[in-house]
């Protein structure tokens, strides 16, 4: 990868959402200008709002994990952990997983147990709040999965409504390339806080059988963050956009495999995460859909190389290096050079949240969800396929901004079908888009989008090789 210098490459847009946990089911939610983060590193996601049950002390909330991620279960839990992080994380944080379930369905579950709104314990897991099911029991089914034996959290029931902080809509990428807008269902929701000590449930109108997978995807990562599971590391050694997603998929994702472990052995007629996370993403906006894709990415990839919930360390241990390699299960080509300078004037500002979109790797997974935005499945997932590496820069001037990418692709035709599918996206962009795009293809193998308000675009020069792109923006 090339050094990573203010003026060395030009790189893809992308978003990070924040390691944490928001899980929906089916339906999908309505556009709106909200997301998590799915996505979930670290900053953590802000507080969402609650209803009148007992609150979280204001030292536990402040202890929040680096991770804020979204997780689909049949009773769907996503964090709305976007999962970002810039400040690097002395643990990890907080995971919010708000989850729509799917049809209910007539299985046997624990008997349930109904407490008041006063806090009291429930064996070992104190309850604060009213709950259809047996807490403690589902936390010591998701304990025997995994193999572990972690200490209890509290589990705080909020009867008021749920909302997903605003992690993308205040981003120049996602705001430059279409992927915002989403809103929360009034469903069961959930947030893992404080380093797993912690859990807030949103039941919403859920029955007994949606509360139920989205309580054990939660305990999933409250067991992630008190047992000897190397998220910390995970997180802290992630310094692109693309290994940020990486560590988000396989924090979240890790938590949908566990629920789906869970469902199998004790709901077996109930539908699993993952299968409910497939469909989600394929009928969902361009800004949940970008949010979810790291629950369903990194839960798929789990799925295909785990036997059991006992062997996600090996998983965190040994991370696949790009969502290409999260994607492809681990199957990816040498990354070749890309170098990407940036020419400004002084009136030109880096674009930043926290640090971010400056000379960084934004990812393939990142390309297929901007296609996908305008195309459908297939031919978005065939034009970001062959992704070799990226470089993005995100720059303001006033209330405008500019985005210059460089992407180098595996082949010669790797690059011509981006290029293809990339013009058609520009093509269905509405009229209302503030926002005009170019791409110039450098060498057999570069491609290089430009982004910005039609005047800006018109000021932008591209000029280089395969190796070495220059975008320069003139006044």
């Amino acid at each position: 990868m090339s050094p990573r210098s203010q003026l060395a490459a030009l790189a893809l847009v992308v978003l990070l959402v924040t390691a944490g946990c928001t899980t929906t089911t089916q339906p999908t939610p309505s556009p709106a200008q909200e997301i998590s983060p799915t996505e979930t590193p670290t900053e953590a996601p802000e507080t969402p709002e609650t209803g009148s049950a007992e609150r979280a002390t204001t030292s536990e909330r402040d202890q929040t994990t680096a991770t804020e991620t979204t997780a689909p279960t049949p009773t769907v839990t996503e964090t709305p952990t976007q999962t970002t992080t810039e400040t690097r994380p002395e643990s990890p944080t907080e995971s919010a997983t708000p989850t729509d379930t799917p049809t209910d369905s007539d299985t046997t579950t624990p008997e349930p147990t109904e407490t008041e709104n006063t806090a009291t314990e429930q064996n070992s897991v104190t309850i604060e709040g009213s709950l259809p099911v047996d807490a403690d029991t589902v936390f010591r089914r998701v304990e025997t999965l995994m193999g572990e034996s972690v200490e209890e959290p509290r589990v705080v029931v909020e009867r008021g409504p749920f909302s997903v902080p605003n992690r993308v809509a205040d981003r120049t990428v996602p705001q430059v390339f279409g992927l915002t807008g989403w809103e929360a269902k009034n469903t069961t929701h959930g947030i893992t806080r404080a380093g797993g000590r912690l859990v807030q449930l949103f039941p919403g109108n859920a029955s007994e059988m949606s509360i139920e997978p989205v309580l054990a995807h939660e305990y999933a990562h409250v067991i992630q963050f008190r047992s000897a599971l190397p998220l910390i590391e995970l997180q802290r050694d992630a310094e692109t956009t693309d290994e940020r997603i990486v560590a988000g998929a396989l924090i979240e994702g890790g938590a949908v495999y566990v629920a789906d472990e869970y469902i199998a052995t004790h709901m077996p007629e109930e539908p699993s995460q993952l299968s409910v996370l497939a469909e989600q993403y394929r009928r969902a906006t361009p800004g949940y859909r970008f949010f979810r894709s790291r629950y369903y990415f990194g839960a798929q990839y789990l799925h295909d190389r785990l036997d059991s919930p006992r062997n996600l360390s090996d998983a965190y241990h040994n991370p696949p290096e790009s969502t290409e390699a999260l994607i492809h299960n681990g199957s990816v080509d040498p990354e070749p050079d890309l170098t990407v300078n940036l020419n400004t004037s002084d009136s030109w500002n880096r674009a930043l949240f926290q640090n971010r979109n400056w000379n960084d790797t934004m990812g393939e997974l990142l390309v297929r969800n901007v296609l996908r935005s305008e195309l459908n499945r297939s031919r978005a997932a065939a034009g970001a396929e062959g992704w070799g590496t990226d470089r993005l820069f995100a720059v303001s001037n006033g209330s405008r901004n500019a985005i210059a990418w460089g992407l180098r692709w595996d082949t010669p035709d790797d690059a011509a079908e981006f290029a293809d599918a990339f013009g058609a996206y520009r093509e269905r962009q509405g009229p209302t888009t503030p926002y005009a795009y170019r791409l110039k293809r450098l060498g057999s193998e570069t491609t290089v989008v430009i982004a910005g308000p039609p005047d800006v675009l018109g000021a932008m020069t591209v000029s280089g090789s395969n190796a070495t792109a220059t975008v320069t923006i003139a006044g």
